[in-house]
């Protein structure tokens, strides 16, 4: 499959990861709506980790 990647990771602190893909996605959605002239959410719903 080339839609997803996989992540094995141990944070040093407890929410150190959930904080990094947080700032990841909002990076990420903010570019590529810019990058295309959208608004709006480009993820389907919140992720857990």
């Amino acid at each position: 499959m080339t839609n997803h990647v996989h992540f094995v990771c141990v944070p040093e602190k407890e929410d150190l990861l959930a904080r990094t893909f947080n700032t990841l996605h909002m990076r990420y959605s903010q570019y590529f709506n810019q990058k295309r002239k959208l608004k709006g959410h480009l993820w389907q719903g919140r992720s857990y980790s």
